[in-house]
């Protein structure tokens, strides 16, 4: 028997009911093979991920460090065209509206749009060269467990072009960051993990903040990629389904810098669920079942208190604990999108709030889906303003405490899965309201008692 089919025998023999055709000795490689061929990509990754090398694992990591510099290189430079572009046809806006101007301004405009077509048809052809290459390395690392050396090549001759990304000073002690292990349940109780923390906004608890760790997030990703506990972030969106790629958002911005692997692109998961959207609300209508040419002419809104999710496996970070020489690795394999509403920002809400209504199917979903760690902006706001007063805080922050503990009771009564629940605070926010709402978590929710031991001296 082949060394090849020796060192997979041992993987063959764990894949259980859903592979239970096991290979004996004497199964031939050819049949070996086909089986391998029938194999999907993440039970291949699975499996190079559990049983490679220390060094093969080290080249696939360097790997996608490599395609994120391409693909950042890519972006940045389009970026600076278009930023050029786009101050110059400001620029001959404002000059006097004579022919000569009116000419000037048409071929900026047009040619604004040339390089916004050129780039997009560039960044797909990367995205999917890309894809290709990874994919062709997992599966050799799946059955020789070694990346090709073609691969490898291409990588060490351009690292000297190497981005890295932006360092960010994190010297400065958050507003808020504490940490609770609480109780949930009347009668059959369960322990979970509660925090409280700030942040200037959500998409920053996905961005690289410090390169020299990168790898070591990475790592962390690839082994927790396929696992039952996965880690989501609740971001807020507008009615429309297609409103990060539209409007261009921070989190579309972050999603562009380096390519999905495993999932597909943010904007063609954007794409689908506009499609899914639009017999949503056919449904809605009564109208289910229709001809697809009427599919296609529904509306695609959304409404407030939906939520839609997507797949991710380039959104990681490490953050270095505050007064600590300790790092905490943050992984977002999912993140929400809850639809709200401008109202959000200044009324108060009550229990039947569709938006509350939205967390709860969030927390039904993510215990379905083997989420265990989940970020829930705890104001329902991304940035503050004059509206948040300490007692519209106080008020919309009780609430949420209050729903969210519920929501927990409903799944956990079920189940005895963990959870770890971060509360978000954005920054900017009085002092005296952190501390107010610092405090007032531990009446709402019934804290583990804190244990001391005394040791006495002999």
């Amino acid at each position: 028997m082949s060394s090849e089919v020796d060192a997979n025998l041992d993987y063959w023999m764990s894949l259980g009911a859903e592979l239970s055709r096991t290979p004996r000795a004497g199964t031939s490689a050819a049949s070996l093979r086909s089986l391998a061929d029938s194999l999907s990509f993440p039970e291949k990754f699975e499996f190079a991920i559990r049983n490679s090398s220390a060094d093969s694992l080290t080249l696939l990591i360097q790997l996608e460090m490599h395609m994120r510099n391409e693909m950042l290189t890519k972006t940045r430079a389009r970026n600076w065209e278009v930023d050029e572009l786009a101050r110059k046809c400001e620029q001959a806006m404002l000059e006097e509206h004579g022919a000569q101007e009116q000419r000037r301004f048409n071929e900026l405009n047009d040619r604004l749009k040339q390089v916004h077509s050129a780039y997009s048809v560039q960044i797909k052809e990367l995205a999917e060269k890309h894809r290709v290459a990874f994919r062709l390395a997992v599966d050799s690392l799946h059955s020789h467990n070694s990346i090709p050396a073609s691969l490898i090549d291409e990588m060490h001759n351009e690292t000297g072009r190497a981005i890295r990304a932006k360092t960010v000073d994190v010297s400065q002690a958050p507003d808020v960051d504490e940490s609770y292990t609480v109780y949930i349940g009347s009668q059959l109780k369960s322990m979970h993990n509660i925090r409280l923390q700030s942040t200037p906004s959500l998409v920053d608890l996905c961005k690289l903040n410090n390169s020299e760790e990168e790898q070591s997030s990475r790592l962390q990703m690839a082994m927790s990629m396929y696992s039952r506990s996965l880690s989501a972030v609740i971001l807020l969106v507008a009615k429309d389904p297609l409103f990060h790629a539209r409007h261009n958002t921070e989190f579309f911005k972050l999603c562009e810098q380096s390519t999905e692997l495993h999932f597909d692109s943010l904007e063609q998961q954007l794409e689908d669920n506009a499609e899914s959207t639009r017999k949503a609300n056919l449904w809605r209508m009564g109208n289910e079942g229709q001809a697809e040419e009427e599919t296609k002419n529904a509306s695609d809104s959304l409404e407030i208190g939906d939520v839609y999710c997507t797949k991710h496996s380039n959104l990681h970070n490490i953050q270095v604990q505050y007064r600590s020489i300790s790092k905490r690795i943050l992984i977002f394999q999912v993140a929400f999108h809850l639809v709200v509403d401008d109202i959000l920002r200044t009324s108060d809400i009550q229990s039947r709030n569709p938006c509350l209504n939205g967390i709860r199917n969030i927390v039904r979903l993510s215990a379905r889906l083997g989420i265990t760690t989940l970020y829930i902006p705890l104001l329902l706001i991304g940035q503050p303003s004059e509206a948040t007063t300490v007692a519209w805080c106080l008020k919309r922050a009780e609430m949420m405490f209050k729903c969210v503990k519920g929501f927990l009771i409903e799944v956990c009564s079920s189940s005895a899965q963990h959870y770890n629940i971060h509360f978000v605070l954005p920054s900017g926010l009085l002092p005296s309201i952190y501390h107010h709402i610092s405090t007032m978590l531990p009446t709402i929710f019934h804290l583990v008692p804190s244990v001391s031991i005394t040791l006495q001296a002999d």
